[in-house]
């Protein structure tokens, strides 16, 4: 969601980008709205916090 309220959908690799540039305010993952200025965003601090789901 962009600061005037308008969404759309961005390719995944822009995200990190566009949270840097503030483009964008908040953004779906899993269904649910991820505010940026609430809270911590996966990836954001350098490290996992959980198991890594893509290793079998």
């Amino acid at each position: 969601m962009y600061p005037d309220g308008e969404t759309d959908a961005i390719n995944p690799y822009l995200l990190n980008t566009y949270i840097q540039m503030g483009k964008i305010v908040r953004f779906k993952r899993g269904g649910d709205w991820v505010l940026i200025s609430e809270g911590p965003i996966r990836g954001q601090d350098g490290g996992s916090h959980g198991r890594d789901r893509r290793r079998a």
